[in-house]
C-alpha cells in the first residue's frame, strides 16, 4: 500500500482539477458573466455646440458638459434582469455650472440645454434591454444594448438604443483600438433624418453619427464620440449641432475598471477552465501510469517455491 500512495493521490488531485474546470467552465463563467447589481456610474462628457437662439433666430457657439448617472434599482433586479435608472443633463458649461441645474421652477438655470431620463431593463448576460412590465414599462418600448455591451463582444453590428429618436439603430463594428494599453473594440452607428420633438410642438429632424469604444473583454463603454445635429422640420433651420466625447478623467477611470474587472473575469472564464483541465488530465495519467507500472511489476516478480517437507 505504501508503494501504490503516490498513484492515488495523483488521482485524487486528478479529479479535483477536472472538477474545479467543470466548475469554472459551466457555473463559474455564467455567475462572473453578469452585470452587478451595486452599479453607480456617474459618465462625464465635454465638448461644443451651435445652439439656436430662440429669441434672436440666430446660432452661437458655446461650450458644454454632458451628465450621465446610471444606477441600478435593487428592489427591481433580480439574478436574470437589472433594472438601471438613468438622467441626463446637457449643460452649457459657462460660468461652472453644477453637473445638472435646475431647468423648471424659480431657480430655472437658462444654462440646461436638456434633460432626460430613461430606467429601463436588462438581461444581466447579454446586455440586451427587455421589455416586460415586472420590471418596466417604457412607449415605445426600449430595444437593444443600452449602456453595455455583452461580454467578450463580437466583431459585429448590434441594435444600440438612441433615446432622443426613440429607436435601435444599428451599430457597426469598424475596427480595433487601443486605449492606455486596453484592448477594444470600436462600433459605428448613424441615424439620418429621424423626426423629433423638441418640446413645445417643435418638429425637428434629427441625425446622429456616433463612435463607440468597447472594452474587448467586460463589453464596458470607454467612450462615445458624438456628433448630434437638429434641424427645424420646418425650413430646415439648424437648431442644435454638438459634438462631444468622454472627458479624459472618464476614459481613464472606464480603463482602470475594465482592466480590473476583466483580469478577474479571464481568471475565472479562461484560466481556471484551462489550467484545470490540463493539470487534471496529467495527474489522471500519472496516476494510471504509476498503478500500472505497480501492477505490471506485482505480475513480473516470480513467486517463491513451496518448501519441501522433508520428513518422512
Amino acid at each position: 500500500m505504501k508503494r501504490v500512495w503516490p498513484a492515488w493521490l495523483l488521482l485524487f488531485l486528478g479529479a479535483f482539477f477536472l472538477t474545479t474546470a467543470g466548475v469554472s467552465q459551466f457555473w463559474a463563467k455564467s455567475a462572473a458573466e453578469r452585470i452587478p447589481l451595486d452599479t453607480y456610474e456617474v459618465t462625464r462628457l465635454t465638448g461644443s455646440a451651435q445652439l439656436l437662439n430662440a429669441a434672436t433666430g440666430k446660432t452661437a457657439q458655446v461650450p458644454v458638459k454632458i451628465t450621465n448617472t446610471t444606477q441600478v434599482d435593487p428592489k427591481l433586479s433580480d439574478g436574470k434582469v437589472v433594472v438601471f435608472v438613468t438622467s441626463t443633463c446637457v449643460v452649457k458649461d459657462t460660468g461652472s455650472p453644477s453637473d445638472c441645474p435646475p431647468s423648471k421652477g424659480p431657480n430655472a438655470d437658462d444654462r440646461v440645454i436638456s434633460e432626460t431620463q430613461l430606467n429601463f431593463a436588462s438581461d444581466r448576460h447579454t446586455a440586451e434591454a427587455i421589455d416586460d412590465p415586472k420590471y418596466v414599462t417604457n412607449t415605445p418600448p426600449v430595444e437593444g444594448l443600452v449602456n453595455k455591451w455583452p461580454f467578450y463582444p463580437k466583431r459585429q453590428s448590434y441594435d444600440v438604443w438612441d433615446d432622443t429618436s426613440k429607436q435601435a439603430a444599428p451599430a457597426d463594428f469598424v475596427g480595433t483600438t487601443t486605449v492606455d494599453g486596453l484592448k477594444c473594440n470600436q462600433y459605428h452607428q448613424v441615424i439620418t433624418n429621424a423626426p423629433i420633438d423638441l418640446g413645445h410642438g417643435i418638429k425637428a429632424l434629427y441625425s446622429l453619427d456616433e463612435t463607440y469604444t468597447i472594452d474587448a473583454v467586460t463589453g464596458k463603454i470607454i467612450n462615445q464620440q458624438i456628433h448630434d445635429v437638429r434641424k427645424l422640420k420646418d425650413g430646415g433651420a439648424l437648431a442644435l449641432d454638438l459634438n462631444a466625447q468622454y472627458t479624459d478623467a472618464t476614459i481613464s477611470s472606464n480603463v482602470d475598471y475594465a482592466k480590473s474587472s476583466g483580469t478577474q473575469l479571464k481568471l475565472v472564464t479562461k484560466t481556471l477552465p484551462l489550467v484545470g483541465l490540463i493539470a487534471g488530465v496529467v495527474c489522471v495519467l500519472a496516476g494510471l501510469l504509476l498503478l500500472l507500472r505497480r501492477r505490471r511489476r506485482h505480475d513480473e516478480t516470480p513467486s517463491e517455491p513451496a518448501p519441501v517437507n522433508a520428513g518422512v
